[in-house]
């Protein structure tokens, strides 16, 4: 199921989140989770302006990098962006967050989950999410 999000929407743990669990189901907390978000773009139409929903697509970092995840309960974690998307250069159209983390004394391992902002009218707060997820 597609997720998707209004602009101006403020995320929250029901939003972009991840669960851990072991290899027996139980909840569990890895050293440190991360996220990053991208902009899924074409590189040649992200000069024009033009969106695409291309798989295909270059993807931007949208600043900063690997940022902390927010805990909500034992190996529960959410992703936040104020203002979602209300900021300079932030678009409607396809992004992804990458969530990074480790396990206890593992390599690092990422998540990729797709999304979408779409933007009607002006921006603005307490616009519904239509996460699927």
């Amino acid at each position: 199921m597609a997720i998707t999000f209004q602009a101006g929407y403020e995320l929250g743990p029901n939003d972009l989140h991840i669960y851990f669990r072991d290899q027996y189901g139980n909840l569990f907390d890895p050293p440190a989770v991360t996220y990053s978000i991208y902009d899924m773009v074409d590189v040649g139409q992200y000069q024009t302006g033009i969106r695409t929903l291309s798989p295909n697509g270059f993807p931007v970092l949208i600043q900063p990098a690997s940022q902390p995840a927010i805990k909500f309960g034992p190996g529960a974690y959410y992703a936040t962006w104020p203002g979602l998307p209300c900021i300079p250069g932030v678009r409607s159209g396809p992004y992804e967050i990458r969530w990074m983390w480790n396990y206890p004394g593992g390599q690092p391992t990422e998540k990729r989950i797709p999304f979408t902002i779409v933007q009607f009218g002006t921006c603005g707060p307490s616009n519904p999410s239509t996460s699927g997820f």
